[in-house]
């Protein structure tokens, strides 16, 4: 059994639960219901973290989580080889007859507290989101997440970092957002992930650091932030390459728009291609949003990285903010041992 070390107590000893068609445990369901059984018994066993180690395969399943200090990490050479897919799109209809809205649409849904993802395929297979609405792949309500090479794919709103926007703007609320009332200063670190998807599809009020991403953009908007007045972070991407991802020549994408006006969103060193429209960033039509807004360049590179046109109301760096750095990120967060040796031993 492994052991890690705990920054505020004893060790914290992990437990390896295998899953697969020819394991102990068929399916994720199956294991996430060993794990909750496990975990009722805390008082008995207060440090310790759960591994689900999954074998490659199409793993078919719906999974909302609620869980701390788990690792669930596909086996396979490459994180294709470990498929999580569903196929819910906002438009669908549940039993009732009334549509799921964006936030029931999540392919893996999971809250709780440190987390990490490694090695997996994450993917939302509704649709085009002109025809099907919302399909969120991952969305996180994790209080200190790593998500390392990992694959996220869908088309509108694949990725959701809560928590969500304080107000809702239509009258009837967020729908199908009732697990999401928890509201803490969630962060999370993508390392070495590829992100696809078309519209918005990397949105939330959560802190997000994307290193070394592969980001595939289709026609609409990277990110659509909602970063909370007064936060240090929203989302940075370091050392990232945004590429087209359909055979479109002409530019067909924005870095982002703010889906709150306080978005905060920074490109740093990174690849933009030619699908980038030259104006960079787009206000969604919200004038007020140029001046509370924080959208930010560094020392990019590649067809899409020309500065002469972009908006006026984005800024170009003339350094890294020292802040930018991961690891004051990681720090400025507290990140458990684990997952920052893991990116930083």
């Amino acid at each position: 059994m492994k052991t890690f070390a705990k920054k505020n107590g004893g060790p914290l000893m992990e437990e390896k639960i295998y899953v697969g068609s020819d394991k102990s445990c068929k399916t994720l369901t199956e294991a996430l219901k060993r794990i909750k059984e496990k975990q009722r018994n805390a008082k008995k066993e207060p440090n310790k973290i759960y591994c689900l180690l999954l074998s490659p395969g199409l793993y078919r399943e719906k999974l909302s989580l609620d869980l701390d200090h788990v690792i669930i990490k596909g086996t396979g050479q490459k994180p294709e080889d470990t498929r999580i897919v569903w196929q819910d799109g906002a438009e669908d209809l549940d039993n009732r007859g009334e549509k799921l809205g964006t936030f029931r649409t999540p392919t893996l849904y999971i809250d709780g507290k440190a987390l990490t993802l490694e090695n997996l395929s994450i993917e939302n297979l509704a649709g085009p989101g002109k025809a099907v609405g919302q399909a969120i792949a991952l969305a996180l309500n994790v209080n200190r997440a790593l998500i390392k090479n990992c694959v996220l794919i869908g088309d509108q709103d694949t990725l959701f970092l809560a928590p969500l926007p304080e107000k809702a703007i239509q009258k009837k609320g967020f729908l199908g957002s009732e697990a999401w009332s928890k509201r803490e200063e969630n962060a999370n670190i993508f390392y070495r992930c590829k992100i696809e998807g078309g519209v918005d599809f990397i949105f939330g009020s959560g802190a997000a650091y994307f290193e070394e991403c592969l980001i595939k953009a289709g026609r609409g908007y990277v990110t659509a932030a909602s970063t909370p007045p007064g936060a240090a972070y929203g989302f940075i991407f370091h050392a990232c390459r945004v590429e087209n991802r359909d055979t479109i020549e002409e530019p067909h994408y924005y870095l982002g728009r703010p889906w709150r006006d306080h978005a905060k969103t920074a490109f740093l060193k990174s690849y933009l291609d030619k699908g980038l429209y030259p104006q960079g960033w787009h206000d969604w039509n919200k004038e007020e949003a140029r001046e509370m807004s924080c959208y930010e360049e560094w020392a990019n590179e590649g067809p899409g990285s020309q500065i002469f046109e972009r908006v006026a109301w984005a800024d170009r760096l003339d350094a890294m903010p020292e802040a930018y750095q991961l690891e004051n990120y990681i720090d400025y967060f507290d990140f458990p041992a684990g997952q920052r040796n893991a990116l930083l031993s």
